[in-house]
């Protein structure tokens, strides 16, 4: 009996269905596919941070499920630049090799080794004139594709196949660029705590073969080499030149987190490297140093990313989220001719995407749909359990914060829904150009139009989840009438009435021929209102081919009457014989 009652029990639940469905996107946001070059960078890898061993791995998983064109990494790879520490970070990275996925980095301050008795990443805040080895950094690295490593090239189509010069001294290269189609990324080591401080302890050294003396000789002097060859340009360092991030809110060990701090030598670094960028027609610069997602823009209107949520401790002691720019992710960024497409993808527990709002509507009737991630973050205090996939706020929802808004990266999500012709998307303030007007909308607005069913479903990534959503229908009839009509001959080029409908309140109408159980033309297919006139459809005897109008051939074919709503839906059909067009004489 117990047996009975628990088998029942389980047939029951599997029955139920749930208020909303987790799942996979085949189609991810943002879009996977587009003209031009894919890339991915995120930075603070950190695995030596108590969720480092849980967040790197999702974002080396999530992103390589884009396949993009190559991935950049701007530094911070542990916590000190031991063999083991960095054999770590390498292994964690595997994936992208077993998925033919280049991946690049660059040298950040915890990448060096530090010397006995300096905390690890401070050799030459703390030490000024000393600092962190490269050693381990070149041998581990060694075996990479040139020019990040030793070895051969990646053979991938799009690398300019470069080959290693002789000259080139052994180990991996701290600073170095890629060309891949028509993108350069130049990457430069400010490890140092500056970029100039660094620049005797590079490999290869200076001065180099081309006659640079300093790394932002050769930046310079990349970038406009590739911007003359009609590239585009962008660079990845770790420490970046600003700090857009309200400081009151700011770990105390990263307040003003640019190099040197602001002072000395790393100020005038701070300067001079935007100047290069500015003169070299570079656009856009990827950092990391900061723990947490920020965006500025520098001298000449470059724009700076900050993308330091790959694995690290978030450096806050206030408020996290979407409107303080604290959560983890990584960036997409296509580069096609000239234009950049880019956006911060947030990474999530599976199943981790929650998603609020209505179940039951009325037709005609306006609803906003809320959707809630929860990150994998365990032991930070300063954890997301919440991420608000939405557009940030000032301030009426949000903790007050001096961070200027454009300072703050949006999450990438889109709504969409099954069926528009039930829920409708209502369009978003700031419109996203990718998303499909007909099913979409970023903030999650919707209008209710028709009675029936449909899903609402919220993506973000690859990581989605949908919600059944009913429009209900007024009391009393929905038709008034519906009637098919057939014709026992259709001559070509004459026009047939097929279906005439009289509503009773709105309803989807659906009027279509088939042959052969297969849809030939569809001759309405609307949300309707009702009205005092009946609705007619006429059919002129051609089919659709290859989104092309011909005539049909001669045969039977049905012409069907659907009307559907939260009800039964109602059908109607009748057959219409086409006949063979006269010969001429």
């Amino acid at each position: 009996m117990r047996r009975c009652l628990f088998l029942i029990a389980l047939l029951t639940l599997a029955a139920t269905p749930s208020a909303a469905r987790a799942d996979t996107a085949s189609r991810p946001w943002p879009p996977a596919t587009g003209q031009g070059t894919l890339m991915v960078h995120y930075g603070e890898e950190h695995l030596h941070d108590a969720d480092g061993p849980t967040l790197l791995p999702k974002v080396v998983e999530e992103s390589a499920r884009y396949k993009p064109a190559l991935v950049t990494t701007s530094g911070d790879k542990n916590d000190d630049g031991t063999v083991d520490q960095l054999q770590r970070w390498k292994q964690t990275l595997s994936p992208y090799d077993g998925a033919g996925i280049p991946f690049f980095a660059a040298v950040g301050n915890h990448d060096r080794k530090t010397p006995p008795g300096v905390p690890p990443g401070t050799a030459g805040l703390l030490t000024p004139g000393v600092q962190g080895d490269l050693t381990n950094y070149k041998q581990v690295f060694s075996d990479r594709p040139y020019p990040f490593g030793d070895a051969a090239p990646y053979k991938a189509s799009g690398f300019a196949q470069r080959g290693r010069p002789a000259d080139d001294p052994p180990g991996a290269s701290s600073h170095y660029f890629v060309d891949y189609e028509k993108v350069r990324v130049i990457f430069v080591d400010n490890s140092c705590w500056g970029i100039a401080d660094c620049d005797s302890s590079q490999n290869p050294p200076f001065p180099d073969a081309q006659g640079n003396r300093t790394q932002l000789d050769f930046m310079r002097r990349s970038a406009s080499d590739a911007s003359a060859q009609g590239k585009q340009v962008f660079v990845v360092m770790h420490i970046p030149t600003r700090d857009p991030r309200d400081q009151s809110y700011a770990d105390p060990t990263t307040f003003n987190h640019v190099m040197g701090k602001g002072l000395g030598t790393g100020a005038l670094d701070n300067m001079r490297f935007e100047e290069a960028a500015e003169q070299g027609g570079v656009d856009g610069v990827m950092l990391g140093h900061i723990k947490g997602q920020f965006l500025y823009k520098g001298r000449g209107g470059v724009q700076y990313y900050i993308d330091g949520g790959a694995g690290g401790e978030l450096y806050t002691t206030g408020p996290v989220g979407t409107d303080h720019g604290y959560w983890h992710g990584f960036r997409l960024l296509r580069a096609d001719g000239g234009r950049v497409t880019t956006d911060t993808v947030p990474i999530f527990v599976k199943d981790g995407i929650r998603l609020e709002g209505p179940r039951h509507l009325r037709a005609g009737a306006g609803a906003h749909y809320d959707a809630f991630g929860r990150q994998p973050v365990f032991e930070d205090p300063a954890m997301v359990p919440s991420l608000e996939l939405r557009d940030p706020i000032r301030p009426a929802q949000s903790a007050p914060t001096t961070t200027p808004l454009d300072a703050v990266p949006v999450p990438a999500r889109i709504f969409t829904t099954s069926d528009p012709q039930v829920v409708a998307p209502v369009a978003s303030r700031g419109d996203d150009p990718r998303r499909d007007p007909k099913t979409q909308t970023e903030d999650g607005g919707f209008r209710a139009a028709c009675s029936g069913r449909a899903r609402v479903r919220i993506t973000s990534g690859f990581e989605t989840t949908a919600k059944p959503v009913s429009v209900a229908s007024a009391r009393g009839r929905i038709v008034r009438r519906a009637k098919a009509y057939g014709a026992k001959r259709l001559r070509p080029g004459r026009r047939l009435t097929v279906a005439r409908v009289r509503l009773g309140q709105r309803a989807r109408l659906l009027v279509r021929i088939r042959r052969k159980g297969r849809t030939v033309r569809v001759l309405r297919n609307a949300c309707l209102a009702p009205g005092s006139k009946q609705l007619r459809a006429r059919w002129d005897g051609r089919i659709s081919s290859r989104g092309k109008l011909r005539r049909a051939r001669a045969g039977t074919y049905r012409a069907q009457v659907l009307i559907r709503s939260d009800r039964r839906t109602l059908k109607r059909s009748a057959l219409v014989r086409v006949a063979r067009p006269a010969k001429r004489r």
